[in-house]
C-alpha cells in the first residue's frame, strides 16, 4: 500500500483552514471539510442552507475536476455506518 498524499489548493491555503481539501491513499481519493464558501470571495454564500449545499457540491466538483475525477464516478461515505438505524 502506498502512503497518503495531501492536496490543498491555493484558495484553501490562503484561508488558513485547518485541513487538506483531499487526501489520496493508494487509488482512493477522499474529500473532506467542504463548506458553502465561494472561494472567489472567500465568504460563505448567502441564501441559507439550500445555497450553501449548492455551493458545497460546486466545490466538490471543482476539487474532483482538478484531479481528473468527476462526481458521477464517486461514492459517498461518512464512516458512521454502525450507528445508523437499519
Amino acid at each position: 500500500m502506498s502512503g497518503m498524499e495531501f492536496f490543498t489548493s491555493p484558495d484553501v491555503q490562503a484561508m488558513k483552514l485547518p485541513f487538506a481539501e483531499a487526501v489520496r491513499v493508494g487509488d482512493v481519493f477522499y474529500l473532506s471539510g467542504q463548506m458553502g464558501i465561494d472561494f472567489k470571495t472567500g465568504k460563505l454564500v448567502s441564501g441559507g442552507m439550500e445555497a450553501e449545499a449548492r455551493q458545497i457540491m460546486e466545490n466538490i466538483g471543482a476539487v474532483l475536476k482538478k484531479h481528473g475525477l468527476a462526481v458521477d464516478r464517486s461514492r459517498h461515505g461518512d464512516g458512521d455506518h454502525e450507528s445508523r438505524p437499519r
